[in-house]
């Protein structure tokens, strides 16, 4: 195994575990926290919303980099709608843990991510099948 290819394994598990980190959390917080603890709880999480959200970025990033000279036609139109769902979430997991927000507000905003979260892993294996 070449240098490459253990940076490459690495940058991919770091993109899945950051990937399951985001859209479990939301998941999690969306269908199981039904209290006036959610706040609290989603403010605490934050800061795990932020490494996942840098691990998805960088290791997208790098895994994009890498795959440039050997991808199909059609696969750029398919990142790009991917890379816009994950701005989404982005954007909008960053305002979960904001105080004064009214719960049905913020229900709302976790079923976006959780819908715009699917939306992406089902992109993401579709390009993994045109890349194969």
């Amino acid at each position: 195994m070449e240098l490459t290819d253990l940076v490459g394994l690495i940058s991919r598990w770091i993109h899945i575990a950051s990937a399951v980190a985001l859209l479990g959390g939301v998941i999690f917080a969306r269908h199981v926290l039904i209290s006036q603890a959610e706040t609290e709880l989603l403010t605490r999480y934050a800061k795990t919303f932020q490494l996942a959200s840098a691990g998805l970025l960088l290791s997208g990033l790098y895994n994009f980099v890498m795959k440039m000279s050997k991808v199909p036609a059609g696969y750029h139109g398919v990142f790009g709608i991917k890379f816009l769902l994950a701005m989404h979430v982005f954007a909008v997991a960053s305002l979960l843990g904001r105080p004064g927000v009214e719960a049905g507000k913020r229900q709302r905003q976790m079923t976006g991510i959780i819908i715009s979260g699917i939306a992406i892993l089902a992109l993401g294996a579709w390009l993994r099948f045109l890349t194969r």
